[in-house]
């Protein structure tokens, strides 16, 4: 039997135990401080919650288990992958009588199915917040700042800004993407850009595995009279189309030949036609993609950049408006513009991301990040998108970055010394005495130990200084020697 440690799983004990502690605590602190007030939520949630919008890289991650003998789908549990979606569902009851904006803190566990993959938590540590019913860049401007300040709260001070946005690619599939599976598809795996996903070739290989075919020509076997109504149908779409072509090979009596029948004649010449607008349609958003994921850089002029690639593609500008303005804000807020990029071709590998995506990267890895997304509580039966904007830390990614700068300490710093004192008795008969001397010292308010059994003064001095104990209070008969060790 295998009694290890679980692949993905970390014990803390030690100085990491203390480290990862404190790191809380001082962001449940910074947190307060912004005006976010702090929620607990249980660990547990109901399997449909993250199915709605998550998509299916995380509906692959799911730790799963069925509640008791209930074979009703809609009862399945999960371990929740993230805090977001538990916070909306938790907040729902609260929303008709809330004064918005609501601003709200959490910090807990959440899990993750990583397989066999190596070096991958399956079980990690969010702290963040949710910026509830507040839209538009002063918004996310403040996220990012709360982000930003948080780890300089730390200690940290080499970490740089990555912004990012979502609304051009949205849109892109909106236009140009007549399937709304096939939408769903493209958008998701930009989403998981540099996460999951390594580049757009990537997303084509995965449609061609799906059947969707980027590259291939034209059907070639059609009639001429197949290929010429199939580039009028292009034009009037797959119903109009079928309804004219129905209408047209009666009026025209065309013979469709003796192995095949009127209605299976109409099919082929659709689906055809269907293809060829499916193709051309996935080519332009590839080569958009393509063109939009290599826009990083300076943030003002990877701006400019977007600014031109929307006026070429017929685009909105109102997500480019919208990041310039966050932009401008943050800025203003005094974080030096050197320590801002914008990067078109990453992603936050979740799904339900509207519009602003974020991370916060400390020499090159990420140690947090967020963005907006509207609408996420539509899940719950919201009729109309709710502006949704927040972000998290993951706070085992945060320990090691202050392990690395050198922020750490042992836990005799971090949370005073190891021990106040360390209370020894003698013989048996001085337990007593030394039970009510450690006793009292605690009541003063300090962390005191009491030895497991008798000791000599010089065994109990060797003790001490192994425990990093402030003092020892040795006791001996009537005796009550204390010594100070630091």
């Amino acid at each position: 039997m295998n009694f290890g440690q679980v692949r993905g799983t970390r014990d803390l004990m030690g100085d990491e135990y203390y480290l990862h502690r404190s790191v809380l605590q001082k962001l449940e602190q910074h947190f307060l401080s912004y005006g976010y007030q702090g929620v607990a939520l249980p660990i547990l949630e109901r399997t449909q919650t993250y199915l709605w919008k998550s998509g299916q890289s995380s509906r692959r991650k799911l730790f799963t288990l069925k509640a008791g003998d209930s074979p009703d789908p809609q009862e399945d549990l999960c371990l929740r992958p993230e805090i977001t979606v538990s916070l909306l569902r938790a907040i729902q009851p609260l929303l008709p009588t809330a004064l918005f904006p609501i601003r709200l803190a959490y910090q807990g566990p959440v899990f993750r199915n990583q397989g066999i993959a190596a070096h991958t938590d399956s079980q990690f540590t969010q702290a963040g917040v949710e910026l509830i019913g507040a839209g538009g860049a002063w918004a996310d401007a403040e996220i990012v700042q709360v982000a930003y300040r948080g780890l300089e709260f730390l200690g940290l001070t080499d970490h740089r800004i990555v912004l990012g946005s979502l609304g051009t690619v949205i849109e892109m599939a909106r236009l140009w993407i007549e399937e709304r599976k096939l939408r769903d598809f493209l958008v998701e795996n930009f989403s998981n850009l540099g996460k999951e996903v390594q580049s757009i070739a990537e997303i084509e290989q995965r449609l061609a595995e799906l059947g969707f075919s980027v590259n291939s020509a034209p059907q070639a076997d059609a009639s001429q009279e197949e290929q010429e109504l199939a580039a009028i149908l292009n034009r009037l779409g797959p119903e109009e189309g079928a309804s004219l072509l129905a209408g047209l090979l009666k009026v025209l009596n065309l013979e469709v030949g003796p192995n095949r029948n009127f209605q299976d004649m109409i099919s082929r010449i659709v689906s055809k036609s269907n293809r060829n607008v499916q193709r051309d349609q996935l080519s332009k958003f590839l080569q958009a993609a393509t063109e939009l994921s290599t826009l990083h850089g300076p943030a003002y002029s990877t701006l400019s950049k977007l600014d031109d690639f929307i006026q070429r593609y017929g685009l909105s500008r109102e997500p480019l408006l919208e990041l310039q303005q966050t932009l401008d804000l943050l800025i203003k807020s005094g974080i030096p513009q050197s320590q801002i990029t914008v990067d078109l071709g990453f992603g936050r590998g979740l799904h339900y991301y509207s519009g602003l995506i974020f991370e916060i990267q400390h020499r090159g890895r990420p140690l947090c990040g967020g963005g907006r997304y509207d609408g996420l509580s539509k899940i719950f039966g919201d009729p109309d998108p709710m502006p949704l904007v927040g972000f998290s830390y993951g706070i085992e990614r945060v320990c090691e970055a202050l392990k690395e700068a050198g922020l750490t300490a042992k836990s005799a710093d971090l949370n005073g010394a190891r021990i106040d004192a360390l209370v020894v008795p003698a013989t048996e008969e001085d337990y007593g005495s030394a039970v009510a001397t450690a006793q009292q010292l605690r009541a003063e308010g300090k962390r005191v130990e009491l030895a497991t059994g008798p000791l000599s003064e010089g065994e109990a001095l060797g003790v001490a200084k192994k425990r990093q104990a402030t003092q020892l209070v040795f006791l001996q008969g009537a005796s009550v020697h204390t010594q100070k060790m630091v």
